[in-house]
């Protein structure tokens, strides 16, 4: 059976009887009383105790250990916690024919944030194609093509602007800890095993950029898998080209970071990893009273719906659905005008929120 920890006035209510039964004709009761703060100390004491042994015990099992416990309980079991990557891409630089850009030359966006490129290039006519990577990690350092970075120190024949002729992408957030816990908790479920469906969706998670994955055994015939990855610390939940390489590659094979051991597909495996097709649910609702506020609250939580149970392949219940505007709260009644029925999809295919329209 559970225990339950005294609180501090059970512990001095419990010492005071303890020096009144022992020492003939005491009473610990009064405030000013010597034998009452002996109680009150030693009762203080005995408190300390239960509360670290309260912490210890929450320690012991990872979905209630600090986050400083959980990194500890992760290394023991071969995971470590995902660290910030930044974005990279190509930008056009202009300058002279000949022109030499030096390996390790900073590059900066606009709002301040810095990159480099990591090789010496050599402009030739008077553009050259190069490609630079964010010195810090993070999801802001995605950058959309066509911003103009400008070179913190110049360069002679170099022009002191180059446009990013494609999307620098791959940067992602640190992973949270909760996300660390959730990683731990499925590999304590399911152990290795040798290529089995989990083992794929595991390394998947091990990428940064990627918070949920499926796999898909024989999706394309005999001796496939197709991992279905997405990522929902992004607006949209579809790993751009970046992290789906990036996950291919460590899916093909790595060293796992703890261990220092080779991990990875059976080698007669052929592995796919693409992103899935969004299919947008477009809600109707109409809500009463209908605030701001209120639409706000409904739009979260059919985002959460959208996390929960939006998987690949998966059908969308019209329950589900009306659950989730209905536990918004607030609200005496709504009227949900579309959908009508269970929304299906196909597998490669994902629901997520689209546009709601408010009657």
């Amino acid at each position: 059976m559970a225990f339950n920890a005294p609180d501090l006035a059970t512990l001095i209510s419990r010492v005071q009887s303890d020096i009144e039964g022992r020492l003939a004709g005491a009473y610990a009761r009064p405030r000013r009383y010597l034998l009452n703060i002996l109680a009150s100390v030693q009762a203080a004491l005995a408190s300390d105790q239960h509360q670290h042994l309260n912490w210890l015990a929450r320690q012991v099992v990872p979905d209630k250990a600090d986050d400083d416990i959980l990194v500890e309980h992760c290394d023991f079991w071969g995971l470590r916690q995902k660290q910030a990557t930044g974005a990279k891409g190509l930008i056009t630089v202009i300058g002279q024919d000949g022109a030499i850009l030096q390996a390790g030359t900073r590059w900066r966006r606009p709002d301040g944030v810095e990159f480099s490129n990591s090789e010496t290039y050599s402009i030739t006519g008077t553009t050259a194609e190069v490609l630079i990577a964010a010195i810090s990690g993070g999801r802001d350092t995605n950058t959309p093509a066509g911003v103009v970075f400008n070179l913190i120190q110049p360069i002679n024949g170099v022009q002191g602007q180059a446009t990013a002729s494609e999307a620098l992408a791959g940067g992602a957030d640190k992973e949270t800890f909760d996300a660390l816990r959730g990683r731990l908790r499925q590999r304590l479920r399911f152990p290795p095993h040798g290529g089995a469906p989990h083992d794929y969706e595991r390394w998947a998670l091990e990428v940064p950029g990627i918070t949920r994955a499926w796999c898909l055994p024989l999706h394309y015939g005999e001796g496939t898998v197709a991992v279905v990855v997405a990522n929902d610390d992004s607006v949209d939940p579809r790993p751009d080209a970046t992290v789906i390489q990036r996950c291919e590659e460590w899916i093909d094979g790595h060293t796992n970071p703890v261990t220092g051991q080779l991990e990875g597909r059976p080698t007669n495996a052929v592995v796919s990893v693409f992103a899935p097709d969004l299919k947008p649910l477009n809600p109707a609702i109409r809500l009463l009273p209908d605030s701001e506020a209120l639409r706000g609250t409904v739009t979260a939580e059919l985002n959460a719906l959208m996390v929960r149970s939006a998987n690949p392949g998966a059908t969308l219940l019209l329950t589900d659905v009306q659950e989730a505007i209905k536990i918004a709260g607030g609200m005496v009644d709504y009227q949900l005008a579309s959908p009508t029925d269970n929304t299906p999809a196909e597998s490669h295919q994902m629901h997520t929120l689209g546009t709601i329209t408010w009657l």
